[in-house]
């Protein structure tokens, strides 16, 4: 038998493994090394067409969590931290995934997979924004 502080520790667990994002960083230029940066310096577009400078593209980085302890925030704090670690300054973002209808969490509880919120991004670094992004990071209190 299971006592309390055991029971709560896997529940715990539990609930913790369900909250977490999967994130995976494939670097698509490696010869650029550029310094990391910050969450609060990159700009979230929604398409190529929104980039408005010369630019390398640094990663292609994807996330996944559950849609009912994943909402599309996350994965795109999560992509932007991503992208802050390998030097971008943007990212080129989608984020998918359904809503959390009753059907959904259900799958999702029951553990069919079918409640998946998925998420992409193209990290990118533009030397013209690097001292819009030093300012960002600079006030940024998390760092």
């Amino acid at each position: 038998m299971l006592n309390k502080p055991t029971l709560a520790a896997a529940a715990f667990g539990l609930v913790s493994a369900a909250c977490a994002t999967g994130i995976d960083i494939t670097r698509t230029t490696p010869q650029h090394n550029f310094a990391p940066t910050c969450e609060a310096g990159i700009t979230v577009l929604d398409s190529r067409a929104r980039i408005t400078s010369d630019y390398y593209e640094v990663a292609y980085i994807t996330a996944e969590g559950n849609a009912v302890w994943t909402d599309s925030e996350d994965l795109l704090k999560r992509m932007k931290q991503s992208a802050a670690e390998v030097g971008a300054t943007a990212i080129v973002a989608n984020v998918s995934g359904p809503s959390a209808t009753t059907a959904q969490i259900l799958g999702a509880a029951i553990g069919t997979g079918d409640a998946d919120r998925k998420g992409s991004a193209l990290a990118i670094h533009q030397p013209s924004e690097l001292a819009r992004v030093r300012q960002a990071c600079a006030s940024d209190p998390s760092r």
